[in-house]
């Protein structure tokens, strides 16, 4: 049972690591950004994103545990990597979007 908390741990730590940082490194840009949009009148106040974002992260790091947890199989090592793959990525779209102003970039 304690190593599989610890399991659990690692990767939700992970996920709210790799999405806290990315959202401290792009914070600048996103402070730009949210200054200069045009808001549509649906659009969500800015402090839901503050509480479902880590809710994600938390939930994705659950996934990746519970991957991590089955049995040893290509399917596991492939979505494991696929996992990984996805968290780089979605490190990189924050400075990329909010930063670098790449929308074009970001979107594909």
């Amino acid at each position: 049972m304690k190593k599989t908390a610890w399991i659990y741990g690692f990767w939700i730590v992970l996920g709210e690591a790799v999405g806290a940082l990315s959202a401290w490194i792009s914070s600048p840009g996103m402070d730009v950004y949210m200054e200069t949009i045009i808001r549509p009148p649906l659009a969500p106040p800015g402090w839901v994103f503050g509480v479902v974002w880590p809710i994600l992260y938390a939930l994705m790091g659950i996934g990746a545990a519970r991957i991590w947890l089955a049995e040893h199989s290509r399917e596991r090592s492939r979505g494991l990597n696929l996992f990984i793959v996805q968290l780089v990525v979605n490190f990189f779209w924050s400075p990329i979007f909010f930063n670098a102003g790449a929308y074009g970039f970001a979107l594909i």
